[in-house]
């Protein structure tokens, strides 16, 4: 009996790591952000699947910057910090909207704006962007939740779509987003 249970537990104990095509660890290099533009908004993909690093976004540009580069939003996991407050050194405020009309809001809001503090705004206030459903085991995208974004340079709306890409890899968070008019 002890030769089974030792036999079937080096069987599974060699099995190999499946995760050895993604970027759980290391290094983060790559195209970690695929823009899909549809009319005014645009539909962005961002590979955060690395447990340590960060995926610096200038929104601005739509692409992909480093630490130091003037970025506006980052990722890391499910957790979303914008480079203000505690997050950062730059100028980024959020305005979060609750139960608000995403499509149909052309201009920013004049007022309510906010920067990262203890937590980061678009991860904590209004309870975050995000509910964790506890039969299925999945981060639950929140419907009711949309943020406004002030650069410094411009506004834009950002709304997330989901934590997993369509074939269901977590931490490939999905967002509508796309620029506003100033307040």
């Amino acid at each position: 009996m002890r030769r089974v249970a030792l036999t079937f537990g080096l069987l599974f104990s060699c099995a190999p790591d499946l995760r050895d095509d993604y970027p759980f660890d290391g290094v983060v290099a790559g195209d970690f952000l695929e823009n899909k533009p549809d009319g005014e908004l645009t539909l962005s993909v961002v590979d955060a699947t690395n447990k340590e690093a960060s995926i610096y976004i200038d929104l601005g540009t739509a692409s992909v910057v480093g630490v130091g580069e003037g970025w506006d939003i980052a990722f890391q996991r499910f957790n979303v910090a914008t480079n203000g407050g505690s997050s950062g050194v730059g100028p980024v405020r959020v305005a979060v909207i609750k139960d608000g009309d995403f499509i149909g809001l052309k201009q920013a809001p004049a007022e309510g704006y906010q920067q990262d503090g203890t937590g980061t705004v678009i991860n904590t206030a209004e309870g975050g962007w995000y509910t964790y459903d506890l039969g299925v085991h999945k981060l639950v995208t929140r419907e009711d939740l949309f943020y406004v974004i002030d650069t410094g340079e411009g506004f834009f709306k950002l709304k997330m779509k989901s934590y997993y890409d369509d074939a269901g890899t977590s931490a490939r968070l999905q967002f509508w987003w796309g620029p506003v008019q100033s307040p």
